[in-house]
């Protein structure tokens, strides 16, 4: 009872914390691992996950309005990615033990969220909050201290708000479920065989590809940018399973040379490479191709 205690109020602290924001729920995740029933744990997870919502809400009610909605909404959307993911990904534990299979299933919640902001954000929202962002950043940056004029830079943040919705939420709650993983099965040696072994299901390698077509006919028709950012939002939440099914092939191919080489040490390689500006898309781009030409190519 101390442990789930401690680990709800670390959760919550940890949320409020503008660095540990994103971490929040792996206090939560690891005192998951010590209870056996998983409906305690999953109970322990949601009523965490309420106060910190609701710590989060209620402060933002009086200033909900037309031109706040989407960007007090964008806030609380991060953060309820990530509690869903969580408590989703625990709830899966005896379900499968395949990393990836488990994260496929959480992810599927999070891309309709997502998918219906970007509809919302898109349909009209989007264009008073930008407003309300020119002003604000008109009012509290310097006009020398940005190389673009604060419309620029306002127009940039939708831009990425748009076409990144989903993706930047598979983040916040992938995340902390991968330091939770790492942590607790950091001496596991079935734990770390299993995630150089796991695939995607075959058959969503046309989900990949139909994300990516949709995307790219949108574009070219010149469709409603709804429909364009909702296609590129789905395409690159189906990349990033692909990425991950990637990086567990490569993860088994040095393995092969090197047995004691662990999950946990090429997870954190690839996510400080990943913050090296050009590497990244590299990287990513090379083990997504990875991961989908392993639909057909045997790598392992």
């Amino acid at each position: 009872m101390t442990v789930m205690f401690l680990s709800a109020l670390s959760s919550i602290l940890l949320s409020r914390l503008s660095f540990g924001a994103i971490f929040f729920p792996i206090p939560v995740l690891l005192a998951s691992y010590r209870i056996e029933d998983t409906r305690r744990a999953i109970g322990l997870q949601i009523l965490t996950y309420a106060v910190i919502m609701g710590w989060e809400l209620v402060p933002m009610i009086p200033y909900f309005n037309g031109e706040t909605a989407a960007m007090l909404v964008m806030s609380l959307m991060f953060k309820l990615m990530a509690c869903t993911v969580a408590a989703l990904f625990t709830a899966l534990r005896n379900y499968t033990r395949s990393m990836l299979r488990k994260l496929v299933i959480c992810s599927v919640p999070v891309m309709a969220m997502g998918a219906a902001f970007v509809i919302w954000f898109t349909s009209g929202s989007g264009n008073a909050s930008m407003d309300l962002m020119i002003k604000t950043y008109e009012a509290v940056i310097p006009a020398d201290l940005l190389k673009i004029s604060a419309n620029d830079f306002a127009r940039a943040l939708v831009s990425v708000v748009t076409y990144g919705m989903v993706p930047l939420g598979m983040i916040c709650g992938a995340l902390p479920v991968f330091f939770a993983e790492m942590s607790a099965n950091r001496f596991n040696a079935e734990w770390q065989e299993e995630f150089a072994l796991m695939k995607m299901p075959g058959h969503f390698v046309w989900l990949f590809f139909g994300f990516w077509g949709l995307f790219a006919v949108s574009a070219l028709l010149k469709l409603p940018v709804a429909l364009s950012a909702v296609g590129f939002n789905l395409a690159m939440a189906m990349s990033m399973h692909y990425m991950l099914n990637g990086l567990s092939v490569l993860l088994a191919l040095i393995r092969i040379k090197l047995p004691a080489f662990s999950a946990g040490t090429i997870i954190y390689l690839f996510f400080f490479a990943s913050l090296i500006v050009g590497l990244d898309m590299v990287m990513w781009g090379v083990l997504t191709i990875t991961g989908v030409l392993e639909t057909w190519i045997r790598f392992r």
